[in-house]
């Protein structure tokens, strides 16, 4: 059996109210959190303070690029009545970019877009954003261009990206396919439907090798599956006996997988073997979680509006 070992707290925010997103950026030096009510905090790890607050409208996704001098964010939309059609009504451009290393004035993507359901940057700084609309748009935000738009099929309400930038992975909500497609032409590459039932998120391994994809099987219960991408192969699925998943994380060196459980449990667990191999307890976390790009730090949130900041 394993011994249980206890991470060390770092950092806790409170009085975080209606707080509704966190992100961390690669360097583990900042923390963002967005509110329900329109604001974003950024906290600085090195100076132990907050360094900036941005109000805005209510807070949907945030993305921080990876030489952490660009942070987006998109905002919640307005209602849409019930017989409004999606793909008919545009609402004001609302994926806003702000230069954090000169502190500079934010500015407002000039694209009419519906309802941004995901944002992501690559290694190079541009920007990935997917709506109901049934595109996916790609932006250089340093010059403030739409580089290319890739139509899709179903609504992506998920992305991830190699970090060399080949590919662009992609998975729908409902009928939960999963879509490869070449970053630089925005040309499909491959696709395959898993079986699960309502998907909740999808990244790429290092290597970009494999694949993990979180969902909902039949019991309405969350799990985790392993793919093999050029084989379109399932690996292994993460359930049950890690008492329902939360949160899952492939390691820098994709060898093992970082699982945040419902018990308060972080687990480190062998991929080839599906084995834990290493377990902190006494983790305050309820709501969401994110970690560092080397698993290192994790920021999570509770009920009682703090996020903490862990170091493993």
């Amino acid at each position: 059996m394993l011994a249980l070992q206890k991470p060390t707290l770092k950092t806790k925010l409170e009085n975080l109210l209606y707080h509704s997103t966190i992100a961390i950026s690669s360097d583990s030096r900042w923390i963002v959190i967005g509110s329900e009510m329109g604001w974003i905090r950024i906290w600085d790890q090195q100076e132990n303070c907050y360094s900036r607050k941005i109000i805005s409208r209510s807070i949907n996704d945030i993305a921080i690029s990876q030489d952490v001098n660009w942070l987006a964010y998109s905002e919640d939309s307005d209602p849409v009545y019930e017989n409004q059609n999606y793909s008919n009504y545009v609402q004001d451009p609302k994926v806003w970019v702000i230069n954090l290393k000169h502190n500079a004035k934010q500015f407002r993507l000039e694209e009419k877009t519906n309802f941004i359901n995901c944002l992501k940057f690559t290694q190079s700084n541009l920007l990935v954003s997917s709506s109901k609309d049934l595109q996916i748009r790609i932006w250089c935000v340093s010059n403030r261009k739409l580089l290319q738009r890739i139509p899709c099929y179903q609504e992506i309400v998920h992305l991830s990206i190699h970090h060399l930038e080949y590919f662009l992975g992609a998975i729908s909500k409902s009928i939960c396919i999963i879509h490869i497609y070449y970053t630089k032409n925005g040309k499909l590459k491959q696709f395959w439907k898993t079986n699960i039932l309502s998907s909740i998120s999808i990244s790429f391994s290092y290597n970009g090798h494999m694949l993990l994809t979180e969902g909902l099987n039949e019991k309405n219960r969350q799990i985790y599956q392993l793919w093999n991408i050029q084989r379109k192969k399932l690996l292994r699925t993460f359930k049950g006996s890690f008492n329902s998943i939360k949160i899952a994380q492939f390691s820098q060196n994709d060898q093992q997988l970082v699982i945040k459980n419902n018990d308060n449990k972080i687990a480190f667990v062998d991929i080839s073997k599906g084995e834990e191999i290493k377990i902190y307890e006494k983790v305050e976390a309820d709501a969401q979680i994110c970690f560092s790009r080397d698993c290192k730090t994790m920021v999570c949130d509770d009920l009682w509006e703090r996020v903490f900041v862990y170091t493993m």
